[in-house]
């Protein structure tokens, strides 16, 4: 289904954008050369593509002579390739053996086209010997070091070369005669393997021997990974051999892999969380339906401008409401796949596949799950990254993606580790990173909660809803909540009464006062007469205590919090700080609690 839904988006893009994926037999590689050749088979020039100071080098749409390349004897390529096989130079032993396989394939496919371009290539490797570097191309990549000596191989040698006929000034491979020639020669190549049933395509085709590699992703290999590859006698059941990918054909194989590599490269169909990479597209052609599936998945990816970044806002918040962001077809299919490198393989984490009307809607309950006063809306990869050492999403427990992202698709709670998680961090680092980070903690302990009973069989759905509001709520009589405002009130009278000290109340008493409160509670109490005194708003503040206490259980202070209580404390004390430190309404000036401080 995976990969049959692959091949649907290849076939997708080839009609409505036949530049985003390169057609079958072809592939986009990094090119760090172009050679010019004149009719006769000399080269008359040789360019450096990368820019100055550039780490990347541009990427061509090339023939895809090969899969993988590795070993001491990597296959040819097809009018691109390292000057290793096209000139037969470096460090090599089989530098010969190289550039002999080079010159094979070119006259292989070549011999019989009646092209300018094809005849002058083939002059050129003929007219230079084995070994034989030319001129403007040593002083391009630099001397070739001599046979046998000590040291590294020159790096450039071992970059893509591409060529251009000097004549007309086109590239060789774009050159009509000659594709439609290596189309030719790589239809007869393919039918010559195995023919058999192809599970994925449901016809009878040669089958594949290699899966398509990806390149480029943190965690695999260097050379690439593949989603399908077997290595061991185990996987030859049922007549099947090591050296076939199962019951894939080649045609299934290259489709799906070049659809994967689009997806996993496009900025627009995936995201990473962690070291998951998270992959999406939808069964149209629409621009608009692309637009949105960033605006679902990943917002906080879209970095412009100021003024992009508002227009994302704008949406997220219609999104709340219930308005859609744009006029997408609810029937309108979509895929998501979480894809996991390790190291010479992929590993699907999950699949998924729904319908557009459903992701909306549970996309905006998300969204009003995690709202919170004073917190922008933000996608549920940053709230992710809060259960992170120092917010690294390098350092993002892997046991969270997956079960995370599925709990965004299908509306359902999520796991009971992002609540631990988040309580950890919130221990650990006692919310004094900055408070931006303290009220996405608490926004998505606030959507944990919610959803957590909303999907139980407690019957506390409703009564969660009613006490967890998006601003500070009076009349949640939760204990954990209520002894959050209250570290929030001692907190802030301490701050007032002698500002900023290194180790306040809030860095030494956090973690304690949210798991054993019974402990904590009345030595603060104690503190904050002294603080009450000297603080300009300590009367008001007094007062808030006493209205908090009052509500506390007659048994006094708990000796300990379940965790869930502790998530309602860190929600409580967010909310109540950010309404001790809102800014008042102008037209307000005698409500002391109202005066402001600014916004932290």
């Amino acid at each position: 289904m995976m990969l049959r839904d692959l091949c649907d988006l290849f076939d997708l893009k080839q009609q409505s954008d036949p530049n985003a994926i390169p057609p079958r037999y072809w592939c986009r590689m990094s090119v760090g050369f172009e050679v010019t050749v004149d009719l006769d088979g000399t080269v008359v020039s040789c360019i450096p593509l990368a820019a100055d100071g550039a780490k990347r080098l541009p990427k061509f749409v090339v023939p895809m002579a090969y899969v993988t390349r590795s070993g001491q004897k990597p296959a040819p390529g097809f009018l691109c390739d390292d000057a290793q096989h096209v000139f037969g130079v470096g460090k090599n032993k089989f530098r010969d053996e190289l550039r002999q396989m080079h010159l094979s394939l070119a006259e292989e496919v070549l011999s019989g086209v009646d092209d300018d371009g094809a005849r002058a290539y083939l002059r050129m490797l003929h007219h230079y010997g084995s070994g034989v570097l030319p001129r403007s191309c040593v002083e391009a990549m630099g001397e070739d070091a001599p046979p046998g000596s000590a040291g590294k191989d020159n790096p450039n040698l071992k970059s893509n070369i591409v060529f251009r006929l000097l004549a007309d000034d086109t590239l060789l491979h774009d050159r009509p005669a000659i594709a439609n020639a290596w189309n030719d020669h790589a239809r007869s190549q393919e039918w010559q393997s195995d023919p058999g049933a192809c599970l994925v395509l449901g016809k009878v085709a040669p089958k594949a021997k290699l899966f398509p590699q990806v390149s480029g992703l943190a965690g695999a290999q260097s050379a690439g990974a593949a989603l399908i590859s077997c290595n061991a006698d185990a996987f030859s059941s049922y007549g099947q051999k090591i050296a076939t990918v199962g019951s894939i054909s080649q045609e299934a194989a290259e489709k799906a892999g070049g659809a994967l590599n689009y997806v996993l490269k496009d900025d627009e169909h995936h995201m990473r969380v962690g070291d998951d990479h998270v992959c999406y597209w939808a069964d149209s052609s629409d621009p608009a339906i692309d637009e949105c599936l960033v605006l679902f998945f990943d917002p906080d990816g879209i970095q412009e401008d100021v003024k992009t970044r508002d227009a994302v806002q704008d949406a997220l918040v219609k999104m709340s409401r219930g308005l859609p962001p744009a006029q997408v077809p609810p029937d309108t299919r979509y895929f998501v796949m979480g894809i996991a490198p390790y190291q010479a393989r992929l590993a699907v984490r999950f699949y998924q596949v729904g319908s557009f009307g459903d992701l909306e809607r549970n996309v905006t309950q998300f969204l009003r799950d995690t709202q919170m006063d004073g917190v922008k809306f933000c996608s549920l990869k940053r709230y992710l990254e809060q259960t992170a050492v120092q917010g690294d999403s390098k350092n993002l427990p892997k046991s969270l993606t997956t079960s995370c992202v599925r709990a965004l698709f299908n509306g359902s709670a999520f796991p009971d580790a992002l609540e631990r998680e988040i309580i950890l961090r919130m221990r650990a680092d006692h919310g004094t990173k900055n408070l931006w980070d303290m009220g996405r903690r608490a926004a998505i302990l606030k959507a944990y909660l919610l959803r957590k009973y909303r999907s139980g069989d407690t019957g506390c759905g409703e009564d969660t809803e009613r006490r967890l509001t998006v601003a500070l709520n009076e009349e949640n009589e939760n204990q954990g909540y209520l002894l959050g405002r209250l570290f929030a009130l001692l907190d802030k009278v301490q701050a007032d009464a002698i500002g900023d000290v290194n180790a306040g109340v809030r860095e030494r008493y956090m973690g304690a006062a949210s798991t054993t409160p019974a402990r904590v509670f009345p030595q603060l109490l104690r503190m904050a007469q002294h603080h009450i005194s000297k603080s300009e708003w300590g009367g008001r503040i007094d007062t808030l205590v006493q209205r908090v206490l009052s509500k506390v259980d007659d048994g006094g202070f708990p000796r300990t919090l379940s965790y869930d209580d502790q998530g309602e404390f860190y929600i409580g004390f967010y909310q109540q700080r950010e309404a001790l430190y809102k800014k008042s309404d102008k037209s307000d000036k005698t409500t002391d609690t109202n005066t402001a401080e600014g916004n932290e």
